[in-house]
């Protein structure tokens, strides 16, 4: 039995996800990752860390260790939205190897999305990555169902302080049961620059099946061995982000916050295990 009270919490926030974009289907693209959220979501020329496996899997050729990683959030302070997600990390030979998971939704309503990613070097400046995943929606008195999907990414180093990234995500495209669930695809873009040893800039452009051409930009800023600041933006529509990151030996806790323009804040947490040594110093 649906109180009245959330009944119209749900039918306000349909009335404004309905005006301010076009319908979307099932699994939508999440913002998972403390640190990429802090940073506005300009992350797939950097993805140096667990949240590759969500961003660009090519990323995970960067790291020489095992890592795992989780992420948390509740967007708006709705408990029906929840996110999490789990990623470990494992290296080869050859290459780099991850798995991955993550969920959305509550107990009428869930999504889950499993992969497993692989990614290494094919010139000692370009890696290339790849994620076989599947899609698994539940809906309570209606059943389940699941579809077989795939991301693919790329970095290019350019220099040792810029580096290009591409990821297409959902290449198939396969839908579950009606094209209206169909996962959208999306292109992301980006360019990474260490302008200094303590200041890190990221940008990207993203362009989803249908919808308009985002741009995202970040920035971090490390203002101790242990801390790091980081704000970031984006557009259609605006947001801005800020995020903290505090290092202890060979472990990270990231903590984000975004502002929308009509429904508030939410707020992000992570958690990042490097199980060998401490983290590489610079990217």
């Amino acid at each position: 039995m649906i109180r009245p009270g959330k009944l119209w919490m749900w039918l306000g926030l349909s009335i404004i996800f309905i005006k301010a974009s076009p319908c979307r289907a099932a699994f939508e693209r999440l913002a998972i990752g403390a640190r990429p959220v802090g940073m506005g979501g300009a992350y797939v020329a950097l993805a140096d860390d667990a949240d590759a496996l969500f961003h660009n899997p090519a990323g995970i050729a960067q790291i020489p260790v095992r890592m795992i990683g989780a992420s948390f959030s509740r967007p708006f302070w709705l408990e029906d939205l929840a996110v999490g997600s789990l990623a470990c990390m494992q290296p080869g030979p050859p290459g780099r190897w991850g798995a991955s998971w993550n969920t959305f939704g509550n107990n009428v309503y869930r999504e889950n999305t499993f992969g497993l990613s692989a990614s290494g070097f094919i010139h000692p400046r370009l890696c290339l990555g790849v994620t076989s995943k599947i899609h698994m929606l539940s809906i309570a008195g209606y059943g389940s169902a699941s579809s077989l999907d795939m991301d693919i990414g790329c970095i290019l180093k350019v220099t040792d302080l810029a580096s290009g990234g591409l990821s297409l995500f959902n290449l198939f495209g396969s839908g579950l049961a009606t094209d209206q669930e169909r996962p959208l695809r999306l292109m992301t873009l980006g360019l990474r620059m260490r302008v200094s040893d303590d200041l890190l800039l990221g940008a990207q452009i993203e362009k989803e099946t249908e919808g308009p051409i985002l741009f995202r930009a970040g920035q971090e800023y490390e203002i101790s061995s242990h801390g790091t600041i980081r704000l970031g933006l984006k557009t259609h529509p605006t947001e801005l982000f800020g995020g903290v990151g505090f290092s202890l030996s060979r472990h990270r806790i990231d903590y984000a916050c975004s502002s929308h323009p009509v429904l508030g804040l939410t707020h992000y947490v992570s958690l990042i295990l490097r199980i060998d040594p401490p983290f590489r110093e610079r990217n």
